[in-house]
């Protein structure tokens, strides 16, 4: 097998960030907020105007890298994006799901367990799916199936049957772009470090087809 990474060229960028964070710290969300304005014109009641729904979240995760060849790979990962410049896109470690029922091949239709992933889905995000062979899957989601299994529709078709048991991880892939100008690292040995990186969602920056 190999990796079917679609759908995410519409947004400017294919890049993917693949550094895993540390599992054992759970990252920090910060959930988006309506901005909003007051607005009165002459011999006019105050009213609110939003300015935008769409500001996304902000992700805060923790790293430890345990060679220095580790270290190279996330500074060049930064360098490359020039810090807060570039967008790319994020597997979410905070909210997975798993399948209801297995996907087959040629279909456009995935059904996760009734697990709150219907509370944090946007339908311009994408999702990725990470199966246990180390191949990455990535979709667009569209829009609710309104037929049997139910679910969410994808742009395009899966390209391979994926069995519950196929897969390691399950989750929702975001378009971000670091919201920190530098990284710092602490280091506990000379290969190994900590160090701790934030995300800013580009909410507005979606493009569904």
């Amino acid at each position: 097998m190999s990796d079917s990474i679609l759908d995410l060229s519409a947004c400017g960028t294919t890049v993917l960030f693949r550094i895993a964070p540390d599992w054992m710290e759970r990252p920090t969300l910060e959930l988006p907020q309506t901005g909003r304005e007051i607005v009165q014109y002459d011999k006019a009641a105050m009213r609110y105007r939003p300015l935008t729904a769409k500001i996304g979240w902000k992700i805060t995760m923790v790293f430890y890298t345990k060679s220095k060849a580790d270290e190279f790979d996330l500074l060049d990962f930064y360098n490359t994006q020039k810090a807060m410049c570039n967008k790319f896109w994020l597997p979410v470690r905070w909210n997975y799901f798993t399948l209801a029922y297995d996907i087959s091949a040629a279909s456009k239709v995935f059904t996760p367990e009734a697990n709150g992933f219907e509370d944090i889905v946007q339908f311009t995000e994408r999702i990725f799916i990470m199966l246990n062979n180390g191949d990455l899957i990535t979709r667009q989601i569209k829009g609710l199936n309104p037929d049997p299994p139910y679910g969410y529709l994808v742009k395009t078709a899966f390209d391979r049957n994926i069995k519950q048991t196929d897969i390691d991880i399950m989750g929702k892939l975001i378009l971000c772009r670091f919201d920190q100008d530098e990284i710092k690292f602490k280091h506990i040995t000379t290969d190994y470090s900590e160090t701790t990186l934030t995300f800013q969602e580009l909410g507005q920056e979606y493009i569904s087809e």
